[in-house]
């Protein structure tokens, strides 16, 4: 066979096959997003995801200050003083466009007598969408010592969420617990 014969019965049939499979797909029409369920054969269009009309793209920043939680500690359990009480302030912020950013501090708590105090500030720069942004914050008082003596301890809380504060600004927050 020559070269000219393997052109003929190989390369043009498959050349031609190619274009009439494009000839007959027609011309490419808009698509509409979704997905076809193979067992039903059901198509489940979906819906576009639009940014939210409150949201000001001019909003868009980087926010930062510090988040100043005192949490004072009250023992009534009886902890030994051997076992190291510890405190985790959990800050949480939510903009309208889904950013969503998540800080955390634990840090060991000062013991008096029957008392404790732990302050677990945050240090915190966000880039965010301000536009109706939330901050939300928990906190965890626990102990870590010899658990054949006693169960650990620990309590969590939540405090009322806030606003964005204002860039630079140091936002102050106290809480009581008992132990």
């Amino acid at each position: 066979m020559n070269v000219y014969s393997l052109f003929r019965y190989a390369v043009i049939p498959c050349v031609l096959a190619a274009s009439a499979s494009a000839w007959a797909a027609g011309p490419q029409r808009p698509q509409i997003p979704g997905f076809l369920d193979a067992r039903t054969g059901q198509f489940t269009a979906q819906a576009a995801v639009s940014p939210q009309a409150d949201v000001d793209p001019l909003a868009v920043g980087t926010y930062g200050g510090l988040l100043a939680l005192r949490i004072n500690i009250t023992n009534k359990t009886s902890i030994p003083t051997a076992w190291v009480i510890y405190c985790t302030q959990y800050v949480t912020v939510v903009d309208p466009a889904g950013t969503v950013i998540t800080n955390q501090k634990t840090v060991k708590a000062t013991r008096t007598g029957s008392t404790a105090a732990c302050v677990p500030n945050i240090n915190y720069s966000w880039v965010i969408n301000n536009t109706n942004a939330i901050v939300t914050t928990q906190y965890m008082v626990f102990t870590q010592g010899d658990s054949t003596v006693l169960t650990d301890v620990s309590v969590n809380g939540n405090l009322p969420n806030i606003a964005v504060p204002a860039n630079g600004q140091t936002t102050s927050r106290t809480v009581a617990v008992t132990l």
